[in-house]
């Protein structure tokens, strides 16, 4: 019912497990499909999903807190380094993460730009988030390299408006209107 109404591109993630869960949320009409403990537990899986599916419609969401990653809904660490990590999901073909700095989300501290600046070489379309407040977070990121951002509790609380985001959005199109723009957790 979302992806229809929306009238804007949908992404969703949370609990996919399976190559068939990846299936019913495209047959649902979601664009992008997020996968988090089942590609980074499975590189393998996560080739598969991405050789069935396309890289466009696959996003790898990496929750990490201080160079761990963590997986099932924050509980478990993975007991390895995110390089390591992030090599598998290259491997596998994985072009576009969502990458949460876990200690920050929904503190409204700013964004850990140490994090996302060492992704700048890495082969990959970033979504960052985490401790976003203001539109001066969300231009940081944009100067560390990442494609967008996620912005979730900055809206709730209003130290980050809609008018700001569209304002944002025009100047940053400027530069790249290829790039994604950020996007509201929800």
């Amino acid at each position: 019912a979302i992806a229809s109404a929306a009238g804007v591109p949908v992404q969703a993630g949370g609990g996919v497990r399976s190559l068939a869960d990846v299936q019913s949320l495209l047959d649902a009409g979601v664009d992008r499909v997020l996968a988090g403990t089942a590609a980074l537990r499975n590189p393998a899986w996560a080739a598969e999903a991405v050789r069935r599916f396309g890289p466009e419609r696959i996003v790898a969401a990496v929750d990490v807190r201080a160079d761990r990653v963590f997986v099932a809904g924050w509980t478990a660490d993975l007991a390895t380094s995110l390089d390591r990590v992030l090599d598998g999901l290259a491997g596998a073909g994985i072009e576009a993460l969502l990458v949460t700095d876990i200690s920050r989300d929904g503190t409204l501290e700013g964004p850990n730009l140490d994090l996302y600046r060492g992704l700048r070489e890495r082969p990959f379309r970033i979504v960052a988030a985490g401790g976003i407040a203001r539109a001066d977070d969300l231009r940081a990121l944009a100067a560390a390299g990442v494609a967008g951002a996620v912005a979730g509790r900055a809206l709730y609380e209003g130290t980050l408006t809609l008018p700001e985001l569209g304002e944002l959005s025009s100047s940053l199109g400027r530069v790249d209107e290829a790039r994604p723009r950020c996007s509201p957790r929800g």
